[in-house]
């Protein structure tokens, strides 16, 4: 595998610190492998092993089995779509700044 596994693991315990579900963590990782993969700066396969790990992180930390993660990576799904939507990489935006008005507004229409 040519994923730096704890690379993944780092980014992802990151945006937990920051406040987000480990449900949401997992969103941003499939987002921004999705991201790359369009970018082309991953291939298909190498954004399939990172959305592997990015799983076997989420199972670790819902406490539930690999085949148990059903519902959970379909909310990262949502959320990766969601932020998808709103989240640009253009000569103008600010990505950073656009992500985090993506979660409050997630959180906003999730929980509110």
């Amino acid at each position: 595998m040519g994923i730096n596994v704890e690379a993944v693991h780092a980014l992802l315990n990151t945006q937990v610190r920051k406040g987000r579900s480990p449900v949401e963590a997992a969103g941003e990782g499939r987002w921004l492998a999705d991201v790359q993969q369009e970018q082309g700066l991953l291939s298909k396969q190498t954004r399939e092993e990172e959305i592997g790990v990015i799983n076997d992180w989420l199972a670790a930390q819902a406490d539930v089995a690999p085949e148990e993660l059903g519902l959970y990576t379909y909310v990262a799904e949502l959320y990766a779509r969601f932020l998808k939507e709103r989240v640009q990489f253009g000569p103008n935006d600010v990505p950073i700044a656009m992500l985090e008005g993506a979660w409050r507004d997630w959180r906003r229409t999730t929980r509110g």
